[in-house]
């Protein structure tokens, strides 16, 4: 059980130096001289010698001096801190109790040895129990397992063998075997008494029946010994079938067809050696039992219920003279536990209490789309605070506020955790059910429930959970308590588990992002406010019972899901080919590689509340395409995007603040609500397509993954311009990890990948769809893997046809408008949300400035909202929530510094830019609750869509003076519509003043009054255009690219793009600013603007430009002609003139680009 490193090497660094170098000369000494006793006897076994390691298999040298295996991959050794003397005591237990199988005949089960594991009730047990002493002289003997050896040479040493076969299935266990034990012995040996060895490098045993029958007609024997060293899965299924069946019978069967590492039956792969007669049902503790049933009575009595009369499946438990308990295996009688259960789990606790775990929580963000949220701008703050801090790595506190331990065993380390520490929230997550069974008769558990109770603290058990509905459950647990608690939260593995490895990786790495993958405030605001538009415009809704609503016939209709992964550039051609014989859905940016291979899908899928989603199907270029398609979404989807597709299908996506405050208001509603619909569009459009109840699905394009780096996604996509990558995605993302592939054995991926294709398997498990993956990326569990040569789809085009027809009539209904608006109003009032808002407002301002009152004061602000969601009243919660959890969690992550001042002092400066923050929602809920989103992904490109689209009538631009009218070219598309024999009647002229270039005598009112805009360099114009109120359209942007330290788009090039954009625009007096392109080099803000002097207007935020307006702007003009979507701000800073900070070397590119663009007009 103890196979921890940590527990095996010396934490004295320069004792642990020291017999590693006694080690390397000993083993150095020992591999030459096995080398020439090979090359003696064996020679065919130097290959494997010499062969280079496979694995992450190693040797390591223990404080002891002990030789053992180690992977380096988990951290931990093969053995027990003894293996040379853990393998002599395993041939004196073989003595004793061994595995005798006749080849003829029955076997006598006369138990001979009562005391072995007495009251163990199993075939395998009883079979033991009567077997007789090995006597000196074997014919045959079966070795399973070498490992390092040691054991063979204690049974070449002690017994006569004549025909040792030994199997061991990784080859890199015979090299270091070959490398540490005294094979030179070994052979010598084996000489001398004619022992035949067969060595079965690289088999598990599977083919023993083959080979004893092999050996049989050579040899005359009546059969053999079965020696198994360790534990695996074939193994152990070839001892417990030759321990119940006659080999008649074992050699019709199967070994290793059969899986049995199911959690509840798992063994590890060296459990060390018992003395079985020591271990009695008998020595059970019945009255602890009793008494602990008591309690569980009382707290938790559903589990008293389960316990009370419980009969273990797979596991034993068992006490020694001493009332220690110990669980052994049924079927290969393995312990858990070594003969000293209680001391190997003190042991685990105390090597976990001075290295303790705690996974650092994900709460940055690294992305530029949505800087410009609230909640996104907090985050940033807060991580140049956090950057600066190192959570102190020590011993484990005296007061353990919240820890999950995975795997109790029978549970010693409990009393000693409850005694040593104060442990506030403890989350046991046991998988096997026979274990916690165990603990009843192992620990009080009687005293420690009421230890819990009595100091208000919190158990949370989840027993017998075999990792399927594990994370779930844990997430909703920390829902409850509040998830930023998980940043004070250590992790304690008790024992290891290799069946639920990937249970126990995927609940960590889903954990670690909770905070940063939840609801936050821009994205609950904007999902609020989309849904009502949604709701207010009839878009249907998928219903719970949408299956029902289909023929089996419809059901079975193939379902194309096309990602825009690597592999759909060699898959569209399929897609072409069968277009129209499956219901062929796209999923965010595939549909331009679609577009542009001339296929129409029948839906498309989004997921995303903010804009982005706008920009990228404006890219297509375009719009009578766009019309074509129905879009299918969750509730939350932005109106502008909606309007772009011929009609609209939403679902409701589950946790979602806009999910939940709207089905609150329908308590019977009977609405699907999508539960597996993250983090990707591709998750969501599964979802949705199993929910509807659809079961034939075929993945194109949903990689999950890549061969290559450098081909990410579909090269017909946006993220490629002539076939290059547009920027360097392994560069922006981590792409380094490795995963199981669908067609090939392994490729590369991302976390957020990683966690998609989780969700996804999940999605599917929970279906009766039959899936193909057809990619050339990540194996998905519950997909079978379809070469595409292969793919063959039998619908017809007239059958889909009548699908859509019906799915789209009878799957989804409408929500009644002026019904739902009236019980909105009357549930979520917005003079309440303002009171409360307020009040929090008041707390939050109330910062402590001691530690012993920080922690309640973060939990003052949670328990304030959930107060507000008690109440009923106003959408406080579903506003704050995420972005409280978050800021707690931050908050909590300062209280964790040791050094009390700096702790205090970060703590503080979190809390200041928390109230800066509230203040800015506070105006955004009460001045605009109900606003859309307004960020942009690709602004440049879809202007220059949305321009050409917008500008079908022939329009020129004439610059004033024109001496610059050579800047027209820089007008993207602006003359591409005026043909050379137009007539000037029927073309429409905007003029473009710039004004700081005409002598003063020029600046008359006509001719100002003549500009359909205005561009200003310098402040003084700019001061004497707006002296008497605003009144024109003005661009301004001062400076010179061309001098030190002047942001890159200050010039002409910029100025005219911006002025003639501005130009189409309403009219509507406004001054827009074009954002600064800065780098860390650059001047600051303040060397060009005023933020006073912009003070006096209204503010708002387009993508890359400033607005601001005299009078406030009805919400209907939040929407320009250019597709701009304008977000109010409520106190301007210096910081949002400029875009995110350019790198250097980016800024230098620019510079370079826009010297020589501005050269060439001249």
């Amino acid at each position: 059980m103890l196979k921890n490193i940590h527990l095996h090497v010396d934490v004295e660094e320069s004792r642990q130096h020291a017999v590693e170098q006694q080690a390397a000369e000993f083993m150095a000494s020992r591999k030459r001289q096995n080398i020439s006793a090979l090359q003696r006897y064996m020679p065919n076994l130097l290959q494997y010698l010499q062969a280079p390691v496979q694995s992450s298999v190693s040797l390591l040298c223990n404080k002891h001096g002990e030789i053992n295996l180690i992977d380096y991959q988990s951290g931990r050794v093969f053995y027990s801190e003894f293996p040379r003397q853990e393998a002599q005591r395993q041939v004196q237990q073989f003595a004793q109790n061994p595995l005798y199988v006749p080849l003829a005949g029955t076997v006598d089960t006369t138990p001979r040895d009562y005391k072995l594991l007495h009251g163990l009730d199993s075939p395998v047990a009883h079979r033991y129990r009567s077997a007789k002493p090995v006597a000196g002289t074997i014919e045959v003997l079966v070795v399973l397992g070498l490992g390092l050896g040691y054991h063979i040479e204690e049974l070449i040493k002690q017994y006569d063998i004549r025909h040792l076969i030994i199997y061991e299935p990784e080859p890199d266990r015979l090299k270091y075997s070959l490398t540490i034990a005294d094979w030179k012995a070994i052979l010598q040996q084996a000489q001398s008494k004619h022992t035949g060895i067969y060595l079965q490098a690289g088999n598990s045993g599977a083919d023993l029946s083959a080979h004893i029958r092999e050996l049989s007609e050579h040899v005359n024997i009546e059969g053999f010994y079965l020696y198994q060293h360790y534990p695996d899965r074939v193994f152990n299924q070839l001892a417990e079938m030759l321990a119940t069946h006659t080999w008649q019978d074992f050699s019709q069967l199967m070994p290793g067809s059969v899986e049995h590492r199911a959690n509840e039956n798992y063994v590890s792969v060296w459990q060390g050696h018992n003395q079985y007669q020591q271990w009695s049902t008998e020595a059970l503790d019945t009255a602890r039992f009793n008494d602990n049933i008591a309690a569980f009575r009382q707290y938790f009595p559903a589990m008293a219920k389960e316990f009370e009369n419980y009969t273990p499946l797979h596991w034993q438990p068992m006490a020694n003279a001493e009332g220690e308990v110990n669980v052994f295996h049924k079927n290969t009688l393995a312990g858990l536990y070594s003969d000293h259960p209680r001391q190997d789990c003190n042991a685990s606790l105390q090597n976990f209490a001075r290295r303790p775990h705690k996974d650092s929580l994900v709460l940055g963000y690294s992305g530029n789309k949505l800087r410009s949220y609230l909640h996104y701008q907090l985050v940033e703050k807060v991580q140049h605070v956090l950057n600066d801090l190192e959570e102190t790595k020590g011993e484990l506190p005296a007061t353990i506020r919240s820890m999950i331990m995975f795997g109790m065993g029978v549970g010693y380390q409990l009393p000693s955790l409850y005694t040593d520490y104060q442990v506030e929230k403890l989350f046991i997550c046991e998988p096997n059910r026979d274990y916690f069974f165990a603990s009843l008769y192992a620990i009080d558990w009687a005293a420690i429930l009421k230890q819990i109770d009595d100091n208000d603290g919190r158990i949370y058990l989840n027993i017998g959970d075999d990792g399927s509905n594990l994370v779930h459950d844990l997430l909703m647990q920390f829902h409850t308590i509040g998830p930023y608690v998980l940043a004070s939260t250590y992790f304690y593995q008790s024992y290891h588990n290799d069946a639920l490895s990937n249970a126990i990786v995927q609940l960590r790495e889903q954990l670690r992002v909770i905070i940063s993958m939840g609801d936050y405030f821009d994205h609950s605001r904007y999902g609020i406010a989309h849904t009502q538009w949604a709701i207010k415009h009839n878009t249907p809704f998928l219903k719970a019972a949408a299956k029902s609503q289909l023929s089996q016939e419809m059901r079975e209709t193939p379902v194309f899901i096309i990602g825009n992964g690597p592999s759909l550039d060699a898959l569209m051609p399929l897609v072409k080919e069968y277009q129209h014989r499956a219901i062929v859905i796209s999923c965010g940016t595939a549909l331009q590689s679609l577009h542009r291979n001339g296929i129409t899908p029948h839906f498309h899928a989004e997921i995303e509340t903010n804009r982005a989603t706008f920009d990228w199907a404006c890219r297509v270029g375009d719009f009578d395409y766009l019309k074509q398609i129905s879009l299918l979404s969750c509730n939350g989807m932005h109106p502008d995007t909606c309007e772009l597709y011929k009609d609209v299908f939403f679902a409701f996506k589950e946790g979602e603040s806009a999910t939940v405050s709207i089905t609150e208001l329908y308590p019977k509603h009977e609405w699907a609500v999508l539960g597996k619909a993250y983090p990707t569009v591709t998750n969501f459009a599964i979802d949705f397509i199993t929910q509807a109840g659809f079961e034939q699905l075929y993945l194109f394009g949903t990689d999950m993954g890549f061969v290559d780096k450098n081909h990410h996604h579909s090269k017909a996509s946006g993220y490629y311009e002539n076939g290059q990558p547009t920027y360097d995605y392994s560069k922006e993302n981590n792409t380094s990890l490795v995963i199981p592939g669908n067609l090939r054995p392994w490729v590369n991926t991302k976390y957020e990948f990683k966690v998609s294709k989780s969700v996804i398997e999940q999605a599917l498990a929970a279906s009766a769809v039959e899936a193909y993956n057809l990619n050339d990326g990540a194996k998905i569990a519950g997909a079978n893997a379809l070469p595409p040569e292969n793919l063959l789809v039998l619908s017809s085009e007239n059958a889909v046809t009548q699908t859509l027809h019906h799915f789209k009539q009878h799957a989804f209904e409408t929500i009644e408008p002026e019904g739902f608006a009236d019980r909105f109003h009357q549930r979520y009032r917005s003079d309440k949300l303002a009171e409360e808002l307020a009040e929090f407002r008041e707390l939050v301002q109330s910062v402590p400035q001691d530690r012993a009152k920080a922690h309640a004061w973060v939990e003052q602000q949670r328990q304030f909202t959930i107060d507000s969601f008690k109440q009923h009243q106003s959408l406080l919660y579903f506003y704050l929530t995420g972005t409280v959890n978050y800021i707690n969690s931050a908050l909590m992550k300062t209280l964790n510094i040791t050094d009390e001042a700096l702790s205090m002092q970060a703590f503080g400066s979190i809390a200041s830019a928390w109230n800066e923050t509230l203040e800015h929602i506070e105006h955004a809920l009460t001045q605009c609750q109900y606003h859309f989103d307004g960020i942009s992904s690709y602004p440049r490109e879809r202007r220059v869509q949305l321009f050409q689209k917008k500008l079908s009538h022939m329009t020129s631009f004439q610059i004033i003076p024109a001496r610059l009218s050579r800047l027209n070219q820089f007008i993207s598309l602006g003359q591409s519509n005026i043909s050379p024999g137009a007539n000037p009647a029927k073309v429409c002229q905007k003029n473009i003043l710039f004004i700081d270039d005409l002598p003063d005598p020029d600046r008359g009112d006509w001719v100002i009054g003549r500009a359909d805009c205005i561009v200003v360099k310098a402040f003084p114009t700019l001061e004497k255009l707006l002296r008497n109120g605003l009144s024109h359209r003005l661009i301004y942007l001062p400076g010179d690219f061309r001098l030190a330290g002047h942001p890159v788009n200050c010039n002409d090039m910029a100025r005219v793009t911006a002025a003639a954009y501005i130009a189409m625009e309403d009219q509507t007096p406004k001054v827009v600013v074009p954002l600064l392109g800065r780098c860390i080099n650059s001047l600051s803000e303040e060397r060009f603007f005023d933020t006073e002097f912009f003070n006096r207007f209204h503010a708002y935020r387009a993508t890359d430009q400033l607005w601001f307006t005299a009078e406030e702007l009805p919400s209907e003009c939040h929407k320009t002609i250019l597709g701009e979507r304008l977000s109010y701000i409520h106190k301007l800073s210096a910081s949002d003139f400029s875009t995110p900070l350019l790198t250097p070397e980016k800024f230098m590119m620019r510079w370079e680009q826009n010297k020589s663009l501005l050269e060439e007009v001249k």
